[in-house]
């Protein structure tokens, strides 16, 4: 299903059932709530709100780990990227 957020005041339904409430930072599909750690979290807040956007590696880094952090193609960027699975 294509990733087409409907902002709804603070929250956002997207894909099959899913909805983040930005506020609370409580991501439900459907009556279940899905538990995210904080870095997932962040990464999956900054997608639903440049949805349809290309976001860099940089704004990523800097969304998650805050400014002047040093990011290489080996960091745990692409290790978090890799075991980010959608539910």
């Amino acid at each position: 299903m294509a990733f087409s957020p409907t902002r709804i005041e603070e929250s956002s339904r997207f894909g099959e059932n899913f909805q983040l409430d930005h506020r609370t930072r409580m991501l439900r599909r459907g009556d279940r709530v899905l538990k995210l750690e904080r870095i997932p979290m962040e990464i999956l807040l900054l997608l639903v709100e440049r949805a349809g956007e290309i976001v860099s590696r940089e704004e990523t880094v800097e969304r998650v780990w805050g400014k002047g952090v040093f990011s290489t193609p080996t960091t745990a960027y692409e290790a978090l990227f890799a075991r980010f699975v959608w539910f």
